[in-house]
């Protein structure tokens, strides 16, 4: 399937009735594209979205700055959190889904971003509104309320971090 210049990494949603299974391909670019992209891949065997079973449905490039690590969103179901390393903040990509049962289109979308410091690699949870990300341009952990879209996080000093993980990674 093609999915961009230079993949990655990929993260895939729970099993979801009547969707199936959706994964979100990671590119961090190339000479045509250098600023990155992602990709959203399907597979369902029924319901609605079983004509598009095995298929990347859409990328998007808007809002990306050199995407990292991405994670699934627990909290809100049809969307991933995608560092962008390039910049200085987090990325939300929504599955958007519209359309009915005779015509539905699925796409990734970047509906959010949240600034968290300069260059972040990774994000992750510890619980279920308390987000954290590894920003390895300062060597920091950012830590910042998932519902709080604007303000500061609190940083932590982490000289040499890359990588934060836990157990919401898949």
């Amino acid at each position: 399937y093609p999915v961009g210049e230079n993949p990655i990494d990929v993260v895939f949603t729970p099993p979801i009735p009547g969707a199936g299974i959706f994964a979100l391909i990671v590119s961090q670019g190339g000479e045509d594209n250098p600023k990155g992209s992602v990709a959203l891949w399907n597979n369902n065997t029924g319901g609605i979205f079983s004509a598009t079973s095995g298929a990347v449905l859409g990328s998007v490039e808007e809002g990306l700055n050199i995407p990292g690590r991405p994670i699934y969103d627990w909290v809100n179901g049809l969307a991933f959190w995608v560092p962008n390393t390039g910049g200085d903040d987090m990325a939300k990509v929504d599955i958007v889904i519209q359309g009915g049962s005779l015509f539905t289109t699925i796409q990734p979308q970047v509906n959010v971003r949240r600034t968290v410091g300069d260059n972040p690699t990774k994000m992750t949870y510890t619980g279920p509104n308390i987000a954290l990300a590894s920003l390895a341009g300062t060597g920091q952990v950012a830590v910042w309320e998932m519902t709080a879209i604007n303000g500061d996080p609190i940083l932590y000093n982490l000289p040499g971090v890359k990588y934060v993980f836990s157990v919401w990674d898949q």
